[in-house]
């Protein structure tokens, strides 16, 4: 033991000594201006993860102790669905079972149920004057939080306490940062070039509190990150096209991390999705092939995707290995996930709508809910906090 403690110590010592290269994208996500600096942290912090990787490496090849089995706390497949369902489109409503008891709530027409936070439900609201509104848990009607909204897109962090919206002022388009439930804001940030260049402006998904947003459409896509704590600029990322979406994947607590993970859409007709880690490059990135993202699960371990019209994959995080694939004969009709190992999707069976939850560590499923008729389809509402 003796000799390979100090085998370790001296390869610790050369791995410090001599930082590894970086990947390829590792600085990519760097704001342009601030790149000498941020290059400097980046292999401080390539240097760092190599050598707990390598303790761990270490650590790992040791018996383990019996008490320190995995534990997963998978939650049971029986009872209604855990999040709320946005069912329509023509005559909206908002279905959600408080204490196990059905409840709808209706939608006006043109509203967009964004997120359900600790709060309540967040809905963009259409109108003369389109703002951001927060449904109670106990209310029959949204109430506006963010005025003067210039976009439909909210971006809401994953304790649901945060939300980055576009505004309009006098001053023309802003980023802004604004807490929940409240509305008071946060930070805000002029829309400079190259976001105020054309295209329409879309706040994405947070990544351990840096926020992606996305600008233009198609192959003109651009993808930015505005840092946390920055008031003043809005960098651009290179290598990528639009963001599809984020997680903080444990890094939300480091405050040197530049983000968590992202996916992104990228130029290949047959693995147009990337995902990858925005902490300095720190993690290989991986790509979707012949799937369409559909979101990370709550805590960001793993990537919930779509194959073809009857096939939902399961994807670690980290490296894009499949850890669960539902097949579903019917066709899908909406999904989306209810926890960190729950899914729910919607297919049709007769004259009635399936809402079917599956477990990915069980890897099997069940019916959650049914509706009458096909017409209505239900769609899982994203959950935070």
């Amino acid at each position: 033991m003796d000799r390979v403690e100090a085998d370790l110590r001296d390869e610790l010592a050369r791995r410090v000594a001599v930082a590894p290269p970086l990947p390829h994208l590792a600085d990519s996500a760097l704001r342009r201006g601030k790149q000498a600096r941020w290059r400097r942290t980046s292999l401080a912090v390539v240097a760092c993860a190599a050598v707990v990787g390598l303790a761990v490496g270490v650590t790992s090849a040791l018996p383990s102790p019996p008490d320190r089995a995995p534990v997963v706390a998978a939650l049971p497949l029986e009872g209604p669905p855990r999040v709320p369902l946005l069912v329509g489109p023509e005559a909206a409503e908002v279905l959600d079972w408080p204490g196990g008891v059905r409840r709808s709530r209706p939608v006006a027409d043109g509203d967009i149920p964004v997120a359900q936070v600790p709060s309540g439900l967040l809905v963009v609201l259409d109108g003369a004057a389109p703002a951001l509104g927060l449904l109670g848990p106990n209310d029959d009607e949204p109430r506006a939080v963010v005025p003067g909204l210039a976009g439909q897109d909210i971006a809401v962090s994953d304790d649901g306490r945060r939300a980055t919206v576009v505004v309009s002022d006098p001053g023309g388009r802003r980023l802004q940062e604004v807490e929940l439930p409240s509305g008071r804001v946060v930070r805000t940030v002029g829309l400079a070039p190259p976001a105020s260049v054309g295209g329409e402006v879309r706040p994405v998904a947070y990544s351990a509190d840096a926020v992606l947003v996305s600008v233009g459409t198609g192959p003109q896509t651009l993808t930015l990150l505005w840092e946390r704590g920055d008031d003043a600029v809005v960098g651009e990322l290179d290598g990528v096209l639009g963001a599809l979406g984020g997680a903080d994947a444990g890094f939300s607590d480091q405050p040197d991390a530049v983000g968590g993970r992202g996916a992104f859409s990228v130029a290949d007709e047959q693995c147009a999705t990337r995902v990858l880690e925005l902490r300095n490059g720190d993690g290989s990135p991986w790509s979707l092939c012949d799937e369409t993202f559909a979101g990370f699960s709550p805590d960001g371990a793993a990537v919930l995707a779509v194959r073809g019209s009857d096939a939902l994959v399961v994807h670690d995080a980290d490296g894009g290995d499949v850890t669960g694939r539902f097949d579903v004969p019917t066709g899908l009709r909406t999904y989306g996930w209810e926890s960190n190992d729950t899914v729910l999707y919607a297919t049709p069976s007769g004259d009635r709508t399936l809402v079917v939850r599956c477990s990915v560590s069980r890897g099997t499923c069940a019916t959650a809910a049914e509706l009458p008729s096909t017409d209505r389809t239900p769609q899982p509402v994203r959950t935070t906090g």
